[in-house]
């Protein structure tokens, strides 16, 4: 099975943020864009969260984007060959934005430790 290449995104709007156009094509490429999908999501909770409305308005229309291509398939954000007692678990304890984007992963956007 070929392994897709891990996407390092630096969601900082402030910077620029990434180039989309370049960005969106590349996930979807190697089925990349539900990961792509919950990580941006997770950025927009923080935004709205501390409050920076031109982040929510320009992480929201990058959602909109990846959510006509969402695929239906669970994924991960970490391992491929997680164990599937933990995936079942992982599965029911997962937040309605990881359900959204199919993956299965507890992350949200309150154990995030760097937001100021």
């Amino acid at each position: 099975m070929r392994r897709p290449h891990t996407i390092d995104v630096d969601l900082s709007v402030e910077l620029g943020g990434p180039d989309w156009h370049w960005l969106i094509p590349r996930a979807k490429v190697d089925d990349l864009q539900n990961r792509l999908g919950i990580v941006v999501g997770l950025a927009c909770e923080v935004a709205t969260r501390v409050g920076d409305d031109v982040a929510v308005d320009a992480l929201t229309q990058v959602l909109q984007t990846l959510d006509g291509s969402r695929l239906v398939k669970d994924d991960t954000l970490c391992r491929w060959s997680m164990p599937t007692a933990e995936r079942r678990y992982l599965a029911s304890a997962r937040s309605a934005l990881a359900r959204h984007w199919s993956v299965v992963s507890d992350l949200q956007a309150d154990a995030l430790p760097y937001v100021s």
